[in-house]
């Protein structure tokens, strides 16, 4: 356990264990940047030659990969892909032969090596694949076949840069990171991201002895039968379609007491007991009252599929290596702590200059 190799890491996936993966992290070769996956230089600066000549065949359609093209079903019935999918690769292969021979080239690379990191993968583990929008839709339906249509979990959107100018066309300022799961029973923690300033001052207006807090309403969509549709205190939220909807214990404040069988208590209870301990608010008669949620209280915005709050590595950044595609530590963390926990084990098959090693090394991970 933690190794770090160079070479294939085809050659190395077929010598990995059965299921001895947790998370796949991996940040392939983009088309758009040649210098992509050149990290080991030698004393000169230069690229070392083998890199090069990797990358460039990654794109080229030669004799081997097109023998390997031709034997694809093969490999993919033998790692269980549906016969549709098979058919659908006969069906690429033949219309992009002529028409996108590097983009077949590289669709028999990536495929090749996705049928092996489903192999490693253990039954509870993720995988999330990097891309540029040029070949993630390619890409999206071969990760459909080998790990499964409903184990597709997101589409991630991360913006990379503030802005580009061109001509005609839209802007092209993010990179899509594919996240599928090996099945529906997989280690997801929530993970937060904090609030800017405006959100807190547009937000969190009110204040009080116990510090800045917002209005959030206590009903939720859709009519209930139980005692969530009751009425309390002359309020039926069951007349605008809706039911009572009570704070879970993780948006209370610290200060506050859970009273004896509190979780016991009926609906009508709970609320009479959060009232009594002034956080519910009532606007004016008749209408639906609120809770206040505290700042204190408050780890954030849940993360969300489009990335924002996380900026690419400026010139003079600490961490920067000087690596022309390096990914921030803090996108590899959000990725890590979301997708695993302390001591699992988490693989990058393309490493980079690093940013993945580096990353589970100080979460706790292998």
């Amino acid at each position: 356990m933690n190794k770090l190799w160079y070479g294939d890491n085809l050659t190395i996936m077929q010598g990995m264990g059965k299921h001895s993966v947790d998370l796949i992290y991996l940040d392939p070769p983009f088309k758009s940047d040649a210098n992509y996956n050149l990290l080991y230089k030698t004393m000169t600066g230069k690229p070392v030659p083998e890199q090069v000549e990797a990358f460039c065949d990654t794109w080229e359609m030669d004799a081997q990969k097109e023998a390997i093209a031709r034997t694809m079903p093969v490999l993919m019935r033998e790692h269980g892909v549906d016969d549709y999918y098979v058919d659908f690769w006969r069906l690429w292969m033949n219309a992009l032969r002529k028409s996108r021979p590097h983009l077949l080239a590289y669709l028999t690379f990536m495929v090749q090596r996705l049928l092996h990191m489903k192999s490693i993968l253990r039954p509870t583990g993720s995988i999330y694949l990097h891309c540029d929008p040029t070949a993630s839709h390619y890409i999206k339906v071969m990760m459909d076949g080998i790990f499964g249509h409903d184990n597709f979990r997101n589409e991630i959107i991360w913006q990379r840069t503030g802005a580009h100018g061109r001509a005609k066309k839209w802007g092209p300022i993010h990179d899509t990171i594919l996240f599928y799961t090996a099945s529906k029973s997989y280690t997801w923690n929530r993970v937060y991201e904090k609030y800017d300033q405006s959100y807190i001052d547009n937000f969190y207006r009110f204040n009080d002895d116990h510090g800045q807090y917002r209005m959030v309403t206590l009903d939720g969509p859709g009519v209930r039968g139980g005692a969530s549709g009751t009425p309390w205190r002359g309020v039926d939220p069951g007349l605008k379609g809706r039911h009572w909807e009570l704070p879970p214990d993780r948006a209370l404040p610290k200060w506050f007491k859970h009273p004896l069988g509190y979780a016991k208590k009926s609906v009508q209870e709970r609320l009479d007991v959060l009232d009594e301990a002034g956080l519910i608010y009532w606007p004016k008669r008749g209408s639906v009252p609120q809770y206040k949620r505290y700042l204190s209280v408050s780890e954030g915005n849940p993360v969300q599929d489009i990335i924002t709050d996380i900026r690419p590595i400026g010139s003079q950044a600490n961490e920067r290596m000087g690596y022309p595609t390096q990914k921030p530590i803090a996108l590899l963390d959000r990725i890590i702590r979301a997708s695993s926990n302390a001591g699992d084990v988490i693989f990058d098959p393309f490493c980079g200059c690093g940013t993945t090693v580096y990353a589970a090394q100080t979460s706790g991970r292998k």
